[in-house]
């Protein structure tokens, strides 16, 4: 099974699916739970959950969440921790950074940005098929 995350300033959403199809949502208040603690709970009780995607509201780099002003960081090597508690893999990356690839490649744009307001301001950018980080 995968499980699909996403971590906003105020909530924290997720599905459980098989290969075809969602089985369970989760919701929870970002600033009553941090993503450590929170996706531990999740692995002790789903444990047939094997590969885990997270889209994220702050700042990320290989693995490691490195900063977010409106979310409550209770692990900062998250994918390190959860890969060798749980034996699954564990993929992070900033949540617009998600949005904008997601954009690009249902839409076959090389060149393609993403902006949100709401909890904060995001935005992700795609340059000549490559992602803009920074």
């Amino acid at each position: 099974m995968n499980l699909a995350i996403d971590v906003g300033g105020t909530h924290l959403r997720a599905q459980i699916w098989d290969q075809t199809k969602p089985l369970t949502t989760l919701h929870a208040k970002t600033v009553e739970v941090g993503l450590y603690k929170w996706l531990k709970s999740i692995l002790q009780e789903h444990k047939a959950i094997k590969t885990i995607g997270i889209a994220y509201a702050g700042q990320v780099k290989n693995g490691s969440i490195i900063s977010s002003p409106n979310i409550n960081i209770d692990e900062y090597e998250i994918q390190k921790t959860i890969e060798s508690e749980f034996n699954v893999s564990l993929k992070i990356e900033n949540d617009l950074t998600c949005a904008v690839l997601a954009e690009a490649e249902i839409y076959k744009s090389k060149n393609i940005c993403a902006l949100y307001v709401g909890t904060g301001l995001g935005l992700g950018v795609i340059e000549s098929g490559r992602v803009i980080r920074g």
